[in-house]
């Protein structure tokens, strides 16, 4: 298994060699106008999801706080956030974040689901088995959960879905967890754990195990992140993939409850985000196209219903994350999804901050 932020910081060590060299690839598509940004000063965006009302969540997983043990800092930074009208509100604040010192790289809050109902939902990383003695005991009671966000603020826990992979580790390897993804049908919630490479069902406050995803090449780990219900009903799960796997080894899985999960799509890069258009197109979301040769660009990879595919954002996109699709096919998308809401001042990340850019048709 592999912990995301493990992953994370190997990524911050590639980027301070080749941000400055990063490039379009030769020949690549995109939409042909350049992004708009729709939101800026965001702390580690990351999951988008639109609402019935066309409002635009966005998972803020916060820039860690003012606890620290090592070089990892843990406080209650993290948010969700509602974009209408242009107009950018956090309808709930306070929730845990850990990040390095400089609230680079933050894991928390790491996605966001609304369904047909409207009922907003995120879910929170896990401390371990064992909470941390540094961890504050407002986070003690968020780490490891299912939460529903109403839209006064309040939260409410439903479930500690970590503990699953504690008492039952259905991978078999380490036993280790990080919730990170989540989709939500009325009285349904779904939850990827990156670490545990899980996807898990939630009902009635009750965790349940729905599949175990297999290593996407030779000692790396599944690393799936998010999870997508599509137009036919069905679950989709894009995978990561552990550090050691090459380029293009991240897959797309499809699962109809109580089904196998088979391979709809393969050939992908650190996949971080999916969202179907209204034409059943599905896009994906690549963090890093390259990772392995130190490449800090990722892209956004457009599939048709024909299996064709379509690059959108080469050149524009860094350390994208979540996505979300419009009726009319503009495309959401997080970007700088590692870095917080002020800008650095010095370093590989200067002048960058956490944004959600538009790419429009």
């Amino acid at each position: 298994m592999v912990r995301l932020s493990h992953f994370l910081v190997t990524v911050v060590a590639a980027v301070t060699v080749a941000l400055a060299g990063a490039a379009p690839p030769a020949g690549a598509k995109s939409y042909a106008k350049d992004p708009v940004v729709v939101a800026d000063g965001l702390n580690n965006p990351r999951g988008l999801a639109f609402g019935p009302d066309a409002s635009l969540y966005i998972a803020e997983a916060g820039q860690g706080g003012t606890r620290c043990r090592k070089d990892q800092c843990v406080g209650l930074t993290g948010s969700i956030a509602r974009l209408k009208d242009g107009r950018l509100t956090r309808v709930a604040s306070g929730l845990v974040s850990v990040a390095d010192k400089a609230g680079d790289f933050a894991v928390g809050a790491d996605d966001v689901a609304v369904d047909a109902d409207g009922h907003l939902f995120t879910v929170i990383t896990s401390a371990g088995p064992r909470t941390p003695s540094f961890v504050p005991a407002l986070a003690r009671a968020q780490v490891g959960r299912v939460l529903r966000i109403y839209q006064s603020g309040r939260l409410r826990p439903l479930a500690r879905v970590d503990r699953f992979e504690f008492a039952h580790n259905p991978d078999g390897g380490e036993v280790d967890s990080n919730p990170y993804g989540i989709a939500a049908s009325p009285g349904h919630q779904f939850v990827t754990d990156a670490a545990g490479n899980t996807l898990l069902h939630v009902v009635g406050g009750h965790t349940k195990l729905l599949a175990v995803f297999p290593d996407a090449a030779r000692r790396a780990d599944s690393v799936p992140t998010v999870v997508r219900i599509g137009p036919d009903h069905a679950l989709y799960v894009g995978e990561l993939s552990g550090e050691r796997a090459p380029n293009g080894r991240a897959r797309i899985w499809r699962l109809i409850a109580g089904g196998t999960p088979k391979v709809y799509a393969s050939g992908f890069s650190r996949i971080t985000g999916l969202a179907f258009g209204r034409d059943g197109s599905l896009f994906v979301s690549e963090f890093s196209t390259n990772f392995r040769k130190q490449d800090p660009a990722g892209r956004i990879v457009r599939v048709a219903r024909d299996g064709k595919r379509t690059i959108i954002g080469a050149g524009k996109l860094f350390f994208p994350a979540g996505l979300a699709v419009e009726p009319d096919g503009a495309v959401y998308v997080s970007n700088w999804s590692a870095l917080p809401g002020r800008p650095a001042t010095a370093g590989p990340f200067a002048g960058k901050n956490g944004q959600v850019l538009r790419f429009d048709p």
